[in-house]
């Protein structure tokens, strides 16, 4: 856990050794680290870690590259909070494919709260499996406008949950993602924020 380093811009340097250190890892957790510019280099492979919560990270505009995502094969909690510059959670870079999908065979909580720049988990076309998804929030999200351009499949999702109060679904998660960014739009035209003076 790393907390309260408001001037620290990257975590390790990218080479062999400290990819290898790492290895291990089971949980990640970031928090209050203001000026972060990249969370792990894209080299690395983090197979064990089970989980990985950033919150008040306003530097990191992506979280994941397509290969560091790819490998967190055992994940099963991800929650990202506060970030004011997120725009996506997996980096789509241009002639950059996955092979077939990316598959996060654990995971069962994804949380995504008060990220006011995303605007998609993945922007990129790739497929992506949730066999083990669950538990789906989404709050003060008001530029996602979709969950991701490809495919999405979570067969175990039933319901997103948008407020302490309220879940919402509309069949899958691209659907309702654009669901809930239309009645959000529709709700400011209809009552414009107030201005203050």
């Amino acid at each position: 856990m790393l907390s309260r380093l408001p001037n620290v811009l990257h975590l390790w340097k990218e080479n062999a050794e400290s990819n290898k250190v790492f290895a291990n890892l089971k949980s990640l957790e970031i928090h209050e680290c203001s000026k972060l510019q990249k969370l792990v280099p894209a080299s690395w492979h983090l197979e064990n870690l089970a989980t990985l919560e950033v919150s008040k990270c306003h530097g990191l505009i992506n979280l994941l590259t397509l290969s560091t995502s790819e490998s967190l094969v055992n994940l099963e909690r991800m929650k990202i909070t506060d970030c004011k510059m997120m725009e996506e959670i997996i980096q789509s870079q241009v002639g950059e494919e996955a092979e077939d999908c990316i598959v996060f065979r654990k995971l069962e909580y994804l949380g995504l709260d008060c990220l006011p720049s995303l605007t998609s988990f993945c922007l990129g076309n790739y497929a992506l499996e949730f066999p083990s998804l669950e538990h789906v929030v989404v709050r003060q999200c008001p530029t996602m406008k979709i969950f991701s351009q490809g495919v999405v499949d979570a067969p175990k999702l039933n319901k997103l949950k948008l407020t302490k109060e309220e879940d919402g679904w509309e069949g899958n998660l691209n659907d309702t993602i654009k669901k809930l960014f239309n009645e959000m739009n529709s709700k400011e035209k209809i009552e414009p924020a107030l201005q203050v003076q």
